[in-house]
This record gives C-alpha cells, sequence and structure tokens, in this order.
C-alpha cells in the first residue's frame, strides 16, 4: 500500500544558498530565488571566507574586516529588490563547519549550490562546494549544474519532472518530494527505473520489465493520476547515463533522486550516480537523503 498520502505535500521555508561568487553560482542564484518566492521561504545566501587568508592572516584584521563588510555587500545584492525575506551569512570556518552550524541553527530544509563540474582530478576534490555539499546536508539539495541553460526565472516552472526510483524502501519519502512539486504545478511525472545493461539479455526479459513497471505503479497513490500527469519507464544500462539521456529526451524541468550513504566517493575517486547525474544534467538534480527524517 503506498506510503504517500493524499495530503502530501512538502514546504521549503529557509533556503541556503551556496555561492562563491563566481559564475558557476550564477544558475544557483536564479533557483534559488524561484524556490524562495514559490514558497514564501527566508533565503540565506552564504559564503565562506578562503581559510587560507583568515587562517594566516596575510592581510591582517583589518583588511579581513573590511573583506567581510565588502562580502555581506555582495551577497544582499544578490537578494535584495526580488520581494522575498533574506539574510546574508558569511563565515571564517572551514566549509564543512560552517554549513553545518547554518543548517542546524537556522532549520535549512533546502540547501542550493552551483558546481562548475571540473574533470579530472580537481573534480574530485572533497573542498568543492558542491560534492562537500552532497556528502554533508542532512537535507534535500538542489545543485545545477555546469549543463543548465538557466532561463529567466520569475516563478518556479516545472512542467516536466524526472523522478528517479531504484524501487528501494525508501523510495517513498522521495517520490514524496516529486509528486508534491507535480501535484503544485500541474507537471508531467516520469517515475524511472534502470536495470542493469545484462538485463538485456535475460531470456525471461519481458516478464523483468513487467514486473518492474507494477512495482513503480504501486509506489503512487491511487490519486496521483488525478494530480498529475504520471508516466513509468525502465531502461537498461549506466544508471546515471540512463536518466540524463531521459531528462534530455523529456525535456525536464527538473530531476528528483534518492541520495544514500553509498553517495560517499570511494577510495578511488569514483563518483557517485547523484554526482554523475549532477555533472551532465540539462537541468537542477534536486537530491533527496534516503534517511532525512521529514
Amino acid at each position: 500500500m503506498p506510503l504517500v498520502g493524499p495530503g502530501t505535500a512538502i514546504s521549503f521555508k529557509s533556503i541556503l544558498f551556496l555561492t562563491d561568487l563566481g559564475q558557476a553560482s550564477t544558475g544557483a542564484l536564479a533557483y534559488s530565488l524561484a524556490f524562495a518566492r514559490h514558497f514564501k521561504a527566508r533565503l540565506y545566501p552564504a559564503h565562506v571566507l578562503d581559510t587560507v587568508l583568515t587562517e594566516t592572516a596575510i592581510a591582517g584584521e583589518a583588511a579581513i574586516r573590511e573583506l567581510e563588510e565588502q562580502t555581506r555587500r555582495q551577497l544582499s545584492r544578490l537578494a535584495e529588490y526580488n520581494g522575498i525575506h533574506f539574510q546574508p551569512l558569511l563565515s571564517r570556518c572551514d566549509f564543512e563547519t560552517a554549513i553545518s552550524h547554518w543548517i542546524s541553527q537556522l532549520g535549512i530544509d533546502l540547501v542550493v549550490a552551483g558546481t562548475h563540474g571540473r574533470r579530472g582530478v580537481q573534480r574530485f576534490l572533497l573542498g568543492s562546494t558542491s560534492e562537500m555539499v552532497l556528502h554533508n546536508a542532512p537535507c534535500p539539495v538542489l545543485t545545477v549544474g555546469p549543463n543548465v541553460e538557466v532561463p529567466r526565472l520569475f516563478s518556479l516552472n516545472l512542467q516536466n519532472i524526472v523522478f528517479a526510483t531504484d524501487l528501494g524502501e525508501q523510495s517513498q519519502q522521495v517520490l514524496g518530494f516529486a509528486l508534491s512539486l507535480a501535484r503544485e504545478k500541474c507537471a508531467r511525472l516520469m517515475l524511472l527505473h534502470v536495470l542493469p545493461e545484462e538485463s538485456r539479455d535475460y531470456p525471461d526479459r519481458l516478464r523483468v520489465l513487467s514486473f518492474v513497471l507494477k512495482e513503480a505503479e504501486r509506489l503512487l497513490p491511487t490519486q496521483a493520476h488525478g494530480w498529475c500527469k504520471p508516466q513509468f519507464a525502465v531502461d537498461a544500462g549506466p544508471t546515471a547515463e540512463r536518466i540524463v539521456s531521459h531528462a534530455q529526451n523529456e525535456h525536464a524541468d527538473l530531476i528528483v533522486m534518492g541520495r544514500g550513504r553509498s553517495e560517499h566517493f570511494s577510495l578511488k575517486g569514483s563518483p557517485g550516480v547523484t554526482h554523475k547525474v549532477i555533472c551532465a544534467a540539462p537541468c537542477p538534480v534536486l537530491s533527496v537523503p534516503e534517511s532525512w527524517p521529514r
């Protein structure tokens, strides 16, 4: 029996927008403002100062304080005149400490960040803002990757949503976010499950496909067909690659997917599925921790 009830709804009230004040944050800012306006949320534009500068006191305390004041003004300019409540945040702490403090003290229920999507070794450095967020944020994270063409967003535009599911026990919680957003915007919601590449050669492939489709349909409440426009898809191949392909083909405005502990980088530096999707996706990715109590 579906766990997502007919009254399921999400409401983001405190949004943390993490920015390095560079070009990679431009798209994330647009979506931060759109989500804040739609949900009437308080937006926290936040920046962490370079610890090399602050810890070694290269510039001196007076210069650092002047830099802080300039940065606060920059952060305020990002959100002012947009009809939303906002409060700029600035920290001298290391990134992990700062984000943990902000999330716990301010009741943050959504983090928004952009990513440059670098390749090679630099892409996997844990000092990267987006990677650190994915690893440590206990709440949903909206990440705007390097391949997202950001429109001029005056309102939240979600016409096509792709929900990538592994059909596991925690899928219901993540589906709640996709379903609620689709319901609010009367959007088309595609439930997508990706099988292993070798499943193409299964002798009972048709039976497997039928079973997966039934499991995906079982996730949805009966009333969901009246809230949005649900569709179902099963594919096979590299998981991240197939999710991105469907998002491109469906002209998706958002990908929603779970984020489990396995998303941490391995010792060999191989990224998890969520990070791979973010780096190649044509739209923002909302990743929801599968163990999040909300």
